[in-house]
């Protein structure tokens, strides 16, 4: 006897953490070549550590972290850090499929993202 799908509200948000490769895989809605990603979740926020493991570059990120945050929002603070930590920026984006576009990366360079859903 199959089992039915639950229904979209409960299918769009994983009820169970996710091994590291399949949310990573899952967080990421197009492949980037040349890149090792690393993503964690906690139930208002995302970490995506990316390193560039090709020659020097600008990287583009297509990703959708709306379904794996507990808290919804149509909105996202993107806070953008250096290897050491150090905040570099910080916007509002729409939650949702969206893309992300860094500035050069050198080789073997990481860059870190937390995605926190907006509140007002």
């Amino acid at each position: 006897m199959g089992r039915r799908p639950p229904p979209p509200s409960v299918a769009r948000r994983p009820q169970t953490p996710l091994p590291e490769r399949r949310l990573r895989e899952a967080l990421l809605t197009r492949s980037c070549p040349g890149i090792h990603c690393a993503a964690r979740v906690l139930d208002d926020r995302l970490l995506l550590l990316v390193t560039n493991e090709g020659e020097a570059r600008s990287l583009t990120l297509d990703y959708d972290a709306a379904p794996w945050l507990a808290t919804p929002a149509t909105e996202l603070r993107l806070l953008a850090y250096d290897a050491d930590g150090s905040l570099l920026s910080e916007e509002r984006v729409r939650s949702g499929p969206s893309t992300l576009t860094t500035p050069v990366m050198d080789r073997l360079e990481t860059r870190a993202w937390e995605l926190i859903a907006a509140r007002g």
